[in-house]
């Protein structure tokens, strides 16, 4: 069983494994290993201090004592005409994909982000060919969203854009 809460300080070791995965394997993240701040667990523990005024809010999911995946809503644009609007980005962790955890945590997130006053929610989605992009597509679908434009060729991670 999986249960979804706000993540607190103390999470952040199991937080920071599990995107230091995506950071250095996959498209999913933009983040690039040789240049990312929050591959150190101290730089991911100073930015979670200094966002908990509102502007982050962060999900995690357990399963049998285990961070199993965390999401998280980050201001869409830094402009004041922005300020209701978030952006999520969510992340299972490796071998626990496929069992409903990215849907609670999506779930969860958007609950969250209503009690905080937030009024829209965005997401960009990378399509790396793994089947990933795919899955967040039709995760984010389940949820509501609707896609209203693609991206092409503007990031590039492992020679991939």
């Amino acid at each position: 069983m999986f249960e979804c809460r706000v993540a607190t300080e103390e999470d952040l070791p199991s937080i920071h494994s599990i995107l230091e995965h995506f950071i250095r394997n996959s498209v999913v993240s933009w983040r690039h290993a040789e240049e990312d701040p929050l591959l150190k667990l101290s730089n991911m523990q100073e930015q979670f201090r200094a966002r908990k005024t509102g502007d982050w809010i962060v999900a995690v999911s357990k399963g049998a004592g285990t961070i199993v995946g965390y999401a998280y809503a980050s201001p869409f644009k830094a402009l004041h005409g922005w300020n209701q609007t978030v952006e999520n980005s969510i992340y299972v962790r490796k071998g626990y994909e496929g069992k409903g955890i990215g849907s609670l945590l999506l779930g969860s997130l958007i609950c969250f982000c209503r009690e905080w006053g937030f009024k829209q929610m965005v997401a960009l989605i990378a399509c790396d060919g793994t089947g990933l992009g795919q899955a967040s597509l039709k995760l984010h679908g389940k949820h509501g969203f609707v896609k209203v434009g693609q991206l092409r060729a503007c990031g590039s991670k492992f020679d991939h854009i």
